[in-house]
């Protein structure tokens, strides 16, 4: 049933849809009816069209990431481990062994703010508090 429904969502018939998968529009068919339970190189070709496979093996969708998220994913993939430990840092998800060992630079232009607490190796800094200066 799920996997009609996911057929339907891309918005196939069964005969394109089993030539994405690979197969014959009988073994489709079978598939969807549950008489015949697809193998690995089946799900793998028509997740690689867009066929949400955890949702056709278990009912419920997989985690989807947006537009943003995924170039986040793309440029942490490619960035140097220096980059990466920054980044994990930044995020407050870092744990000592990862941590920079140097500073941090924080590049902007006028007005940018930083705040919450930051530790770089073992030192830590909070950043963004209060304004301090002379009470009149």
């Amino acid at each position: 049933m799920r996997l009609r429904e996911e057929r339907d969502r891309i918005g196939l018939n069964q005969a394109d849809f089993a030539a994405l998968g690979g197969v014959s529009r009988r073994t489709q068919a079978a598939y969807e009816a549950a008489s015949t339970a697809p193998d690995v190189a089946y799900l793998s070709a028509i997740a690689a069209h867009g066929a949400d496979v955890v949702y056709i093996l278990t009912g419920r969708p997989a985690a989807t990431v947006s537009s943003e998220e995924s170039e986040l994913l793309r440029r942490y993939r490619g960035a140097s481990p220096e980059i990466r430990a920054a980044a994990l840092a930044v995020l407050g998800t870092a744990t000592a062994a990862t941590q920079p060992t140097g500073g941090v630079t924080v590049n902007g232009g006028a007005g940018q703010v930083v705040s919450g607490p930051l530790t770089v190796g073992e030192q830590s800094f909070t950043v963004g508090g209060r304004k301090k200066g002379k009470r009149s």
